[in-house]
C-alpha cells in the first residue's frame, strides 16, 4: 500500500501552509515547475519538509514566494522534490487568462468533478490552512482529475479487453510539469477534464514507454482552472 502522489504534495502543502499561518502569513498557489516522485510513501512513516533556494519578490503590495522542497521521511529517504513552488498574496483575478482547450480535434474528455462542500471542508481541514472552507484546494482539484483519469483508463481497458485486445500496462508515474492554477474554484462546482497525448518515448526498459500527456481543467463558463503536464509509464 503506498499513498497517491498527490496526496504527498497536499501533505507537502499542509505542512507549508501550517508554518505559514503560524507566522501571520498567507498565500494561494499559483504554480510548479515541476514534482518528482521518487520513492513511494507507505503508510506510518514520519514526513520531514526541506526547504531550499528560496526567492521572496515585491511588486507594489503584492509578494511572491517561490522555492525549491523536498520531502524526506524518517530514514533521510528523499520521497519527493518540488521545483519552484509559488505563492502569491495577490488579490484573485476576476477571470483566468485566456487559455483555450489545447489541440481540441485530439484532446480526450476524461469527465466531469462536482466539488461537494462537505468533501471540500474535509479536504481543506486534513490539508489546505491556506484555503477557506468552501474555497476548493489546488491539490482537491488535481485529485478530482487522478479520479477521472483512472476511472477513464478502466472504461478503455475493459472496452478493449471485450474487443478481445490486450491493454496496454500503466505503470507509475515519475512527476509532473508545469502547473499553473487560474483564479478560483468554489464548492458546488463542476469541473471538466481533458487529456491531450503529447509523446510516447521508449524507454531503456524493455517494453516500455514514456506517455507525455497535456492535462487541463474548465469550469462550466469554460474558464480553465488549472493547466499541466503528466507523464507515466506504459508497458505496450
Amino acid at each position: 500500500m503506498a499513498a497517491s502522489g498527490w496526496q504527498s504534495c497536499a501533505i507537502q502543502h499542509r505542512l507549508f501552509g501550517a508554518a505559514l499561518r503560524e507566522s501571520g502569513l498567507f498565500g494561494r498557489l499559483e504554480r510548479c515547475d515541476e514534482v518528482r516522485w521518487l520513492k513511494p510513501l507507505r503508510p506510518n512513516v514520519d514526513l520531514h519538509l526541506k526547504i531550499d533556494d528560496i526567492a521572496l519578490s515585491t511588486l507594489g503590495e503584492t509578494h511572491k514566494f517561490s522555492a525549491r522542497f523536498a520531502l524526506v521521511g524518517d530514514d533521510k529517504a528523499l520521497m519527493q522534490t518540488t521545483a519552484h513552488w509559488t505563492l502569491s498574496d495577490a488579490p484573485l483575478p476576476l477571470g483566468a487568462p485566456s487559455v483555450e482547450l489545447t489541440a481540441p480535434d485530439t484532446a480526450r474528455a476524461i469527465g466531469t468533478f462536482t466539488f461537494a462542500l462537505p468533501d471540500v471542508a474535509a479536504f481543506n481541514a486534513a490539508y489546505d490552512p491556506l484555503s477557506l472552507y468552501n474555497q476548493v484546494s489546488p491539490w482537491h482539484i488535481c485529485g478530482g482529475w487522478m479520479r477521472r483519469m483512472l476511472a477513464h483508463r478502466q472504461a478503455e481497458q475493459a472496452a478493449a479487453l471485450a474487443r478481445g485486445e490486450t491493454p496496454p500496462e500503466l505503470g507509475p508515474s515519475p512527476g509532473l510539469e508545469n502547473l499553473c492554477w487560474f483564479g478560483e474554484v468554489r464548492a458546488g462546482e463542476t469541473l471538466s477534464y481533458f487529456e491531450t497525448v503529447k509523446s510516447v518515448r521508449q524507454t531503456s526498459k524493455p517494453g516500455w514507454s514514456l506517455i507525455t500527456t497535456h492535462n487541463q481543467v474548465f469550469d462550466a463558463q469554460r474558464t480553465c482552472v488549472l493547466d499541466f503536464n503528466a507523464k507515466v509509464f506504459a508497458r505496450f
